[in-house]
């Protein structure tokens, strides 16, 4: 039989080389999360919504045909019915229908825009172009016609 011999500086030397490696990796996976996220933030102080900002300062709450919390609530709805559609898969196309019904001045649109604001990146008119296709978009507008409004 042979007799074995093992080196414990080789092996501490190789066990040391493995754990720098796995810190090394480690430390650029998190360095890069914190990089995506940090770029993420950036992005969105710099690309501020301006649909919602617009609609908030040309706003007349006196022309608001609705109780206040209405928008809100339709807003959550609305949240609701885009959320799970993609391209009209499981969109909620009458609840959108039926809000619509509702906007009776350009004032009861815009409340509703700054009530929905954004959602995941999408202000309440991004979102109806994404999850409608074009009829549908062409029978909102028609129904938003009477208010002056199209998306």
């Amino acid at each position: 039989m042979i007799p074995m011999t093992i080196d414990l500086n080789e092996a501490t030397k190789d066990i040391n080389k493995q754990v720098k490696f796995a810190v090394i990796t480690l430390g650029i996976i998190v360095g890069l999360v914190l990089l995506f996220l940090l770029g993420r933030w950036i992005y969105k102080i710099l690309t501020k919504d301006e649909t919602v900002d617009d609609a908030e300062k040309q706003l007349n709450k006196e022309n608001l045909t609705q109780a206040p919390d209405w928008y809100s609530q339709k807003a959550a709805t609305l949240i609701e019915a885009v959320d799970n559609g993609l391209w009209g898969l499981n969109t909620d196309e009458q609840t959108i229908y039926n809000t619509m019904l509702w906007i009776k001045t350009k004032d009861d649109w815009r409340q509703l825009v700054v009530e929905f604001g954004t959602h995941k990146d999408r202000n309440l008119p991004e979102w109806l172009i994404y999850v409608l296709d074009s009829y549908q978009v062409q029978y909102v507008n028609k129904l938003l016609a009477p208010a002056g409004v199209s998306i």
